[in-house]
């Protein structure tokens, strides 16, 4: 394998700026060293230090997302160790294609506020997130979820929490430019006055034809315009209630593959989110949380539809204890999938779980859920973790987990590619993991986890000369890997992390090692990030190791490196102003490839180096 000057450059500024001060790498990307006190609810459903949590859980701040200026999820996740994303080129169409993989899983739950977000049959609807403005942090477990969230979080969960509304009253008004005529324009209010609060947001995006590392122009273009609102009452010390609504629309014209560029296609994209929560304090022992929600996601690429309903309400009740914290509830689901006949999938689900402490330091978590599948049965998952805290500096646990995945509406029902007689796919995970402060300013996390899926459904192709099949079930996959990250508060105002992942998946039946050798082998993420008073800067290095695909030369590379670099500078207190270099190095490289069914070169390359600009004001 032969690697580059640039390669090799941003190999060695990352791995010198880590190593050079003794470093190792955090699941986080906190604002300061203390990042092992970071509170996170995603891995039990109850408030927990990230250095006690029996799971592997990276953590994005809302301002670190913001100070990068991510324009979409996938930019804003790709430094969480252990996450794979896949987009086709410039990011523009193609929304249900892009993969988004956890531990070598594309079955990955999103969620908000710790309710799902989930369309059936399409990937995550955060892919066409992009307003950025209302996120507090977003947590993302690594390895199985589905005892405490369900049926599809196999590789794990994102889960974005909103930020509370500021005391007060304050508008923000931000405006963004750059390569590939990228415009952004956006506008925030929100605010806290006695027992009410809100936030109201809208944000314009477009974005145009871009170059790769070769300076080959790519058609595209991208009109899309966001919108939000929220408003809370806190009605008395027990008593909150808030409501959300969440509008999305957008336009899309890109091209296909680099053999057929002059292939235009056109899409649109449309989502709509309406949820009312409710957060009950009983007593200083008894809360629980009621939620409703009424989703409709519907996207047209190329002239084929997508168009689904879903339904949902739940309730958890949590109990505390001296020494448990028990939490339990019921989700009841339904999609309605307009697009194939308005057939019906439902869901209903019981799920308890006890995070009980069974000695000063051994906590032990067994849980399980029941599934009632309105065409698949009765399915259970049970889980149980153990954690022990070795002393003040390292915790260690073990988990295994259980799960169950029910097949897709298309998967089912398509009339080229469907199944009726697929079963679902079940299986079980264990992981292994430790926690531990190296000091007052660095910590690390190791986790490695052991997947077994039965019944794993994948499409067959039964007339190659067609390029026809169907979606089967086949043997049984396994995978294992590891996650290792760690972070170093090198001075006051300096932090550096460095973060490992290697995945590997058995070759199946119907497919080779790694999922056709999509799925890379091993991955890096390392940076910096610097904060003061006036500025703060970000950089930002990941590597793709060994991604072959399924044979020889299906991507232009399969090892590369990719570094961005942003920076925010005040102004004033109210004024910010920022910058942010994609791809420094303008290195050719495609996530998507065409070339297996194709002809050589037949591949989407991302984007080449592009710049973003903007300004930020606050009223």
């Amino acid at each position: 394998m032969k690697v580059s000057k640039k390669q090799r450059l941003s190999l060695y500024v990352g791995l010198a700026l880590v190593f050079g001060s003794t470093i190792s790498a955090p699941s986080v990307l906190a604002a300061d060293a203390q990042d092992s006190h970071t509170i996170v609810v995603t891995a039990t459903r109850s408030e927990q230090q990230l250095s006690q949590v029996p799971a592997s859980v990276g953590v994005v701040t809302g301002d670190d997302i913001r100070e990068r200026h991510a324009t979409n999820m996938n930019e804003a996740l790709r430094v969480v160790p252990g996450v794979d994303v896949n987009t086709y080129g410039g990011g523009v169409g193609y929304t249900n294609s892009n993969a988004f993989r956890i531990n070598g899983s594309d079955q990955v739950l999103y969620l908000v506020d710790g309710i799902n977000m989930g369309a059936a049959g399409v990937n995550p609807p955060m892919t066409i997130l992009k307003d950025m403005s209302s996120i507090d942090r977003v947590e993302v477990q690594r390895g199985a979820g589905s005892t405490l969230y369900g049926s599809g979080a196999i590789g794990g969960v994102v889960n974005v929490i909103t930020a509370k509304s500021e005391e007060g009253v304050q508008t923000k008004l931000r405006m963004m430019g750059g390569s590939n005529d990228l415009e952004q324009y956006a506008l925030l209010n929100e605010g806290s006055k006695n027992d009410w609060y809100w936030r109201v947001g809208y944000q314009k995006d477009i974005i145009g034809s871009y170059k790769d590392g070769h300076g080959k122009r790519i058609p595209q273009h991208g009109n899309s315009h966001t919108g939000s609102f929220m408003v809370g009452n806190k009605i008395n010390d027990k008593n909150d209630v808030k409501v959300f609504y969440d509008t999305y629309r957008g336009d899309a014209m890109y091209s296909d593959h680099m053999g057929r560029l002059n292939n235009i296609r056109y899409g649109t994209e449309a989502s709509d989110s309406f949820r009312v929560v409710w957060n009950n304090n009983i007593n200083k022992r008894w809360s629980h949380q009621l939620y409703a929600l009424d989703n409709h996601y519907k996207t047209k690429y190329d002239g084929y539809l997508t168009d689904i309903k879903t339904r949902a309400f739940g309730d958890q009740v949590t109990y505390k204890a001296k020494d448990h914290t028990v939490v339990g509830g019921i989700d009841w689901r339904q999609d309605k999938v307009l697009n194939m006949g308005g057939v019906k999938l439902t869901n209903t689900s019981y799920f308890v779980q006890d995070e009980w402490k069974v000695a000063p330091k051994w906590t032990v978590i067994p849980g399980v859920r029941v599934d009632h599948h309105s065409a698949f049965g009765t399915h259970t998952s049970p889980s149980i973790s153990v954690g022990y805290d070795v002393n003040a500096k390292t915790n260690v646990y073990a988990a295994y987990k259980e799960y169950f995945l029910a097949p897709t509406p298309y998967q089912l029902f398509d009339g080229t590619n469907g199944n009726r007689n697929l079963k679902p796919e079940t299986g079980h995970e264990w992981s292994l993991g430790v926690h531990h402060k190296f000091g007052k300013t660095w910590n690390s996390n190791l986790s490695f986890f052991s997947r077994s899926t039965k019944d794993k459904i994948g499409w067959v192709m039964t007339n190659p000369a067609a390029f026809s099949g169907e979606y089967r079930n086949f043997d049984t996959e396994k995978a294992h890997g590891i996650n290792a990250d760690v972070r170093k508060q090198l001075t006051k105002h300096l932090s550096a992390r460095l973060g490992y992942t290697y995945t590997h998946i058995d070759a199946t039946p119907t497919r080779k090692a790694n999922r056709d050798g999509y799925i890379p082998k091993h991955a890096v993420n390392a940076g910096l990030d610097y904060n003061d008073a006036k500025w703060d800067a970000h950089l930002d290095i990941r590597g793709v190791i060994d991604r072959p695909g399924p044979a020889a030369n299906i991507f232009p590379r399969t090892t590369y490196w990719i570094t961005d670099i942003s920076a925010n500078y005040r102004v004033r207190e109210n004024v910010t102003v920022f910058g942010r270099v994609n791809n420094l190095f303008d290195t050719y490289y495609a996530e998507q490839s065409n070339v297996r069914w194709g002809n050589a070169g037949d591949w989407w390359p991302g984007q080449g180096r592009n710049f973003r600009f903007g300004v930020e004001v606050t009223i």
